[in-house]
């Protein structure tokens, strides 16, 4: 048998293994649930920049690299930056987001991001600091250059379509009139002569 002495280390080594089994257990669901949360950030369809207090991007997703033709966060020797063309409307959306807590947003028109102009509308929203850590601002960027060119294509063939029906419609009424004008222009020529200047 075993003494009182004994079974009271058995049964702290029991409370210790069931503490143990739940840490890992609760280790694991954050693992798990960081690792859904990653997935999630890098396949959103937008660009999700961190930027710190003087606007330098401190992280960003790789939709964001790829919008702002960026290296990988940690990649590069230099930190990259937004193009200058937009930088003085970004500082200011990123005030007016410090100072109201608000999320808030923009449209970006004609940015330069490398040879071509994009149209961007831009939301931002203010982290919370951690640990005294200097307040932070969460940039998300969706480049809208296609559906605004798909809808502007849109726009000019229904433009045309409508055109076309017009012209169409046109088209049917005159073709109605000529075999009248014509049928009265056979009955005047034949009670002309043929000298007649009319």
């Amino acid at each position: 048998g075993f003494s009182d002495d004994d079974q009271e280390i058995l049964t702290l080594l029991a409370q210790l293994t069931a503490t143990a089994l739940a840490a890992t257990g609760l280790n694991r669901t954050v693992e798990s649930n960081e690792a859904r949360l990653r997935l999630l950030v890098e396949t959103a369809p937008v660009g999700l920049v961190e930027v710190d207090v003087d606007g330098r991007p401190r992280w960003w997703n790789g939709p964001a690299g790829r919008l702002l033709d960026w290296p990988e966060p940690g990649g590069g020797a230099t930190a990259p930056s937004f193009p200058l063309e937009v930088r003085a409307e970004l500082d200011e959306l990123w005030a007016e987001v410090r100072a109201g807590g608000e999320a808030s947003g923009r449209e970006l028109e004609e940015v330069p991001v490398g040879n071509r102009r994009r149209h961007w509308t831009v939301t931002a929203t203010a982290l919370p600091a951690a640990g005294g850590a200097a307040p932070a601002v969460l940039t998300l960027i969706d480049d809208v250059t296609d559906t605004r060119q798909l809808r502007a294509e849109l726009r000019h063939a229904h433009t045309m379509e409508t055109r076309g029906q017009v012209a169409s419609r046109l088209a049917h009424d005159f073709n109605n009139l000529l075999p009248l004008v014509a049928g009265y222009a056979e009955i005047l020529s034949q009670n002309m002569r043929a000298d007649d200047r009319s």
